[in-house]
């Protein structure tokens, strides 16, 4: 899996989510960028439409413990939901449904691996450990899940030396 298609994979879900609803004329996708929250933040607070879906930036690891390697992507996402400041119930209940809006794209995302639709090979790992978000910007709270892509990893006979 390339870096391209899973961010359009999760793009897509986004946009075909009845709840997310992403779109150019109402974003509600984003792609962090690093580990801090500073941009994540800055985007709830004036370019993205809650809720939205954030997406990790992935990283992989090479399992060369047996002839055919295979590559592990470890990534993960957020839902994040709009509550009212200052009110506690409003804060859970806003967290709650991102939880049911995160389950509803994992249980998707896992039935697509299923159908193989990262390719022949690809599986996704259970366990899917789940957590909140911290409050972003005042404004947002959400859950994420984080995942294990494994792949199997195709490389070129060693044809690519000049020596």
């Amino acid at each position: 899996m390339t870096e391209e298609q899973y961010i359009s994979y999760f793009e897509g879900l986004a946009a075909a989510h009845t709840a997310i609803q992403h779109s150019e004329a109402c974003p509600r996708f984003w792609v962090a960028d690093n580990d801090e929250y500073t941009e994540v933040v800055q985007a709830v607070r004036t370019k993205l439409n809650l809720p939205c879906l954030l997406l990790d930036q992935y990283v992989d690891d090479v399992d060369d413990s047996q002839d055919n390697f295979r590559v592990n992507v470890s990534g993960g996402f957020s839902v994040l939901v709009r509550f009212e400041q200052g009110n506690s119930r409003a804060q859970r209940d806003a967290r709650h449904q991102a939880r049911m809006i995160a389950l509803q794209i994992l249980r998707r995302f896992r039935a697509d691996c299923r159908k193989q639709a990262f390719g022949k090979g690809v599986l996704l790992s259970p366990p899917f450990t789940g957590e909140s978000t911290p409050v972003l910007g005042g404004i947002a709270v959400g859950w994420s899940y984080g995942f294990t892509l494994s792949a199997p990893l195709s490389v070129a006979p060693d044809d690519c030396w000049d020596d």
